[in-house]
């Protein structure tokens, strides 16, 4: 289908609306851009388009070389390092900054919104489209968790939904180009995130409710199943092209990973212990829905006391009264066998196993982690919220009701973003989303210090950034795991010591940067003081950076040889 036959499909009404909606998921991603600052994972894959960019290796992001170019494989262990191409062309045409760094994510956000509206009016109606469209727009979590790129959430979010709706009109078109589409964006979406699997398998088994009526329309249609699985691989992979290079080029490291956190994550969780697993992710869940997970981007943390300053339990409480009836309607008011039966089932089934396959961890938990439920589940209550109004359309009061719920649902999510914006403006946002960080950046980048020491997590991806490339830290910490306890950690404490000493050694003269104590569960001051001491060298504080309400944010110390030598 050319473009023109594929805009036919839709009135200018459509189009209008569609725009509207946009125009307000802008208007609240732009009003703020700036604002938090530059958090440290947000910058990782920045990193990446970097090393592109200046044809020289990070040394953060495992590379392959090609024509003189470092060309970023994955972030991580199970990170690839999608999110690096997709910020490139932003940097080409605006400049390495904050700015075009959040533009790709917000751009990514249409397409979610896009693909979200298509796959929910084909496959239920143009109502229930425009009220999960709705619905995301004035999503606090979706407003802030896609303009920070949060754990990559925004790329599965559109990958899933892009898939969705390729898969879905492969089904109804029976071209095969579609099916083929559908499984390169699933692959694109493993090589974003390892849990993308959750969706992939989600879908295969909500799909056998399906299975009948697919291999119908393969066999009426004369499709030969080895060459359309052996065609849909070959684009997965393709997909999935950036993961699969790095374990062919590492001998499987992520399936050996994989493999050997399966019982035990590597922050200590048990796998084995699902059930109460999965009361943790019970709890995330909850603080998703009450659109409370990116309050504390703006108050900050210590340790793993979250303090919410704004939050909206109406839609913890519209969420379970629209699962509610969505049960309620399979169980009682649809036949059996009703076509818009099985899609309501197919939609629950989908965000059911989803969930399901959330206990079990390579690292710790997360509510970022479910940030790939978001489209489906405002798809839930708008798609109950539409049958609500179908079935009782006889009663204007019920109707007004279920309107009324709507409409104070709006609101009180607006008023969170106010909050947030508010908070935002008044400090910068929290300890380690402060815009503090561009000070710092400017003041490293003044005194010319290219290769300073970061004493604690989230001081390297951000100033690289931010100094394009001119500031570059070394991470330099030893990290209490949770799964690490005495007498192990004094081993690693001891390492960090020799290390350090040795550092300084090489050097007349050392720039540290650390977090405030205050703010800090790696406060490595003491250890600092004491092998300065040791070597028989000057610690001076060179600058404290704060955030706009006056909290004290970072600092940088300096190791000289002493002035008497």
């Amino acid at each position: 289908m050319n473009a023109r036959g594929f805009l036919s499909k839709f009135d200018r009404r459509e189009v209008v609306t569609l725009l509207l909606f946009v125009s307000v998921y802008l208007v609240l991603e732009l009003s703020q851009i700036k604002l938090p600052g530059l958090y440290c994972d947000e910058a990782h894959d920045a990193v990446g388009t970097l090393q592109i960019m200046k044809h020289v290796s990070s040394g953060y992001l495992q590379s392959i070389q090609f024509f003189g170019r470092y060309f970023p494989l994955v972030r991580g262990t199970y990170h690839g390092a999608v999110g690096s191409y997709f910020i490139l062309p932003f940097f080409l045409l605006f400049g390495v900054n904050i700015v075009s760094l959040r533009l790709m994510p917000i751009f990514i956000g249409i397409l979610t919104l896009v693909f979200t509206y298509l796959f929910s009016k084909r496959f239920f109606s143009q109502k229930v489209a425009y009220l999960t469209i709705l619905l995301l727009v004035i999503s606090p979590n979706f407003i802030l968790g896609t303009k920070l790129g949060n754990d990559n959430g925004s790329i599965m979010q559109m990958m899933s939904m892009a898939s969705l709706f390729c898969l879905l009109m492969w089904y109804r078109k029976k071209k095969n180009i579609l099916f083929y589409t559908g499984m390169f964006f699933l692959g694109l979406g493993i090589a974003t995130r390892i849990w993308f699997f959750w969706f992939i398998v989600a879908l295969f088994l909500a799909s056998l409710i399906y299975i009948k009526d697919i291999n119908e329309m393969i066999r009426k249609n004369k499709l030969n199943y080895f060459n359309l699985f052996l065609a849909g691989i070959f684009a997965f992979c393709l997909g999935a092209f950036l993961i699969i290079c790095f374990n062919f080029k590492h001998n499987f490291i992520t399936l050996r990973y994989i493999l050997s956190h399966a019982g035990q994550s590597v922050e200590g969780v048990s796998n084995l212990d699902y059930f109460n697993n999965l009361l943790i992710r019970i709890q995330d869940l909850v603080v998703l829905l009450k659109e409370q997970w990116f309050a504390w981007v703006i108050v900050g943390s210590k340790g793993n006391e979250l303090r919410y300053i704004s939050r909206n339990d109406l839609c913890l409480w519209a969420f379970n009264l629209c699962l509610i009836w969505l049960v309620f309607s399979i169980l009682f008011i649809r036949k059996k066998r009703d076509i818009k039966q099985r899609k309501i089932l197919f939609l629950l089934l989908l965000v059911s196993f989803i969930f399901l396959q959330s206990p079990i961890t390579l690292r710790a938990f997360g509510g970022s982690h479910l940030f790939i439920l978001f489209p489906l589940l405002q798809l839930v209550i708008g798609l109950a919220l539409v049958d609500m109004v179908n079935f009782f359309k006889g009663s204007k009061l019920l109707v007004a009701v279920i309107s009324s719920i709507l409409l104070v649902l709006i609101i009180t999510d607006l008023n969170v973003i106010i909050k947030e914006y508010s908070r935002h403006k008044e400090t910068g946002g929290g300890p380690s989303y402060s815009d503090s960080i561009n000070q710092l950046a400017r003041w490293l980048k003044e005194k010319e210090i290219a290769v300073p020491l970061a004493m604690d997590w989230g001081l390297c991806h951000n100033l690289i950034v931010l100094t394009d490339g001119k500031v570059r830290p070394r991470t330099f910490r030893y990290i209490e795991e949770s799964g690490i306890i005495e007498p192990e950690l004094t081993l690693v404490r001891n390492e960090f010591i020799k290390d350090l000493k040795k550092e300084i050694e090489d050097r007349d003269r050392l720039f540290l940067i650390f977090r405030a104590p205050e703010i800090s569960n790696r406060d490595r001051h003491d250890d600092v003081l004491k092998i300065t001491k040791e070597t028989n060298r000057d610690y001076i504080e060179e600058k404290r950076f704060y955030s706009r309400n006056g909290q004290l944010i970072y600092l940088v110390n300096s190791i000289n040889l002493l002035t008497d030598k």
